[in-house]
This record gives structure tokens, sequence and C-alpha cells, in this order.
């Protein structure tokens, strides 16, 4: 995960809501789409994409300095919460 440090905790929150969001469509999409085609594999597809995107989020959107999750903060803070470091 040290890879994803470079990235900075704002891009993987946009990387993590994305592949949260694509997961969602993707699972909305087969529920809409499933009863004429009798098949689940794009649901769980999608509610896999969701999950990695959801596990990504809680182990990489974290403050650079103190390491103290970002992920539930409304709006995104651009200071930490617990050691006031300024996030990038």
């Amino acid at each position: 995960m040290r890879q994803f440090r470079k990235l900075g905790p704002r891009k993987c929150r946009r990387i993590s809501l994305a592949l949260a969001w694509i997961g969602v469509t993707l699972a909305v999409a087969d529920i809409l789409a499933g009863e004429r085609l009798e098949t689940n594999l794009l649901l769980w597809i999608g509610v896999g994409v969701f999950v990695i995107g959801v596990v990504f989020g809680g182990a990489t959107v974290r403050c650079p300095q103190c390491g103290e999750l970002l992920m539930g903060h409304r709006p995104f803070p651009k200071v930490c919460p617990n050691c006031q470091w300024k996030i990038k």
C-alpha cells in the first residue's frame, strides 16, 4: 500500500468512491435486467467491486502523518482532526 501514499488521501478517496459507485451501478443494472437474463453474475461482480472500493478506502484514505482514518469525515478535512497536519 505504500505506492498509494504517493497519490495522497484525496486521490485515493476519489478512487475509492468511484469503485463503490461502479459496483452499485453494476449491481442495480443486474437487478433491473436480471429478471430477463436470469443471471446474477453482474450482481456479484458489482458487489465485489463495491467491497473492493470500501476496503481500498479504509486502507488508503488516512492522514500521511499520524495514520488517522479520514474516510468518514464530511466534508473531507483540509487538516487532520487528530494531529492538525495539513492534507494536500
